[in-house]
């Protein structure tokens, strides 16, 4: 599958050595998303692309295409943060968990889980993988869904909806 984002910019690892590709794959990723811990769980080259810069109104859209990793959104991450968000993660290849809550999501191809930047959370992705990623602020779906905090870590089918 190509990618869906044409437009923006893109960032891969494969422009760097590759002693250095995990520690800027991780700098891109935090500074596209939020703060965030994450560590390379694939064995030899780490390999990641990023696409993003493309939004719509108060939506921005990012894609990834990396191998595997996990990534943690801490406590201490959040208490310095300033953004308040909803990430929404479509998963178009292979499989990732969203943790959050006491709530565990498995994404398969087609499904997506939404999961908020003010709460801790992680992700998780054993193979190489590829999402899009859509990020709001939390006042944004709030105005549009009643409570959106109920509904993290919940997997949504594409294939049958809510």
């Amino acid at each position: 599958m190509g990618f869906l984002i044409s437009d923006g910019y893109v960032k891969k690892t494969t422009d760097l050595k590759e002693e250095e590709r995990f520690d800027y794959w991780r700098d891109i990723i935090c500074d596209e998303f939020v703060q965030l811990d994450c560590e390379n769980v694939a064995e030899g080259d780490f390999l990641g692309e990023l696409r993003g810069g493309v939004g719509v109104g108060n939506l921005q859209f990012s894609e990834v295409l990396s191998n595997p990793q996990h990534v943690v959104r801490s406590k201490s991450q959040i208490s310095r943060a300033t953004e308040a968000d909803f990430l929404i993660s479509f998963q178009m290849e292979k499989q990732g968990i969203v943790r959050l809550n006491g709530r565990e999501a498995l994404l398969t191809p087609g499904s997506f889980a939404l999961y908020d930047s003010t709460q801790p959370y992680t992700l998780t992705f054993n193979e190489r993988f590829h999402q899009l990623i859509v990020q709001m602020p939390k006042d944004v779906l709030s105005r549009h869904l009643m409570n959106p905090e109920q509904y993290t870590a919940i997997p949504i089918s594409g294939q049958t909806g809510i």
